[in-house]
């Protein structure tokens, strides 16, 4: 599930990095899921850069259930020739109750292309 707006991310506390090279990447994948626990790491199959932990009185989406944002990449990310998959978004714009940022023209382009390559 991908956020569709702030609200959906306004009890977040914070955003704790598992990997701090992934910082620096021109993409990290974000999605956003249930989980039974407010600040504890999702376990994934995939790679786990980040996650949001929640505030204590964070209202549950159902019962048992807080919705979480988490960042992750595959094993072929970040894609050679520029580009990015739809979930991609720059991981410097990654902040707690924040939307996060879409890849720059910059990110997009690294190949040094000037056009978006899909």
């Amino acid at each position: 599930m991908m956020v569709e707006n702030v609200h959906q991310i306004e009890a977040e506390q914070s955003i704790v990095w598992l990997d701090e090279t992934a910082r620096a990447l021109p993409y990290v994948r974000e999605s956003m899921m249930p989980l039974p626990f407010r600040s504890k790491a999702p376990r994934l199959m995939r790679r786990l850069v980040a996650y949001a932990t929640i505030k204590p009185n964070a209202a549950h989406v159902r019962p048992g259930r807080f919705e979480r944002r988490y960042w992750w990449l595959m094993s072929h990310d970040p894609y050679n020739n520029g580009g990015g998959p739809i979930e991609a978004v720059d991981p410097r714009s990654i902040a707690a109750g924040q939307l996060s940022k879409p890849m720059t023209e910059e990110q997009w382009n690294r190949n040094g292309s000037r056009e978006r390559q899909f």
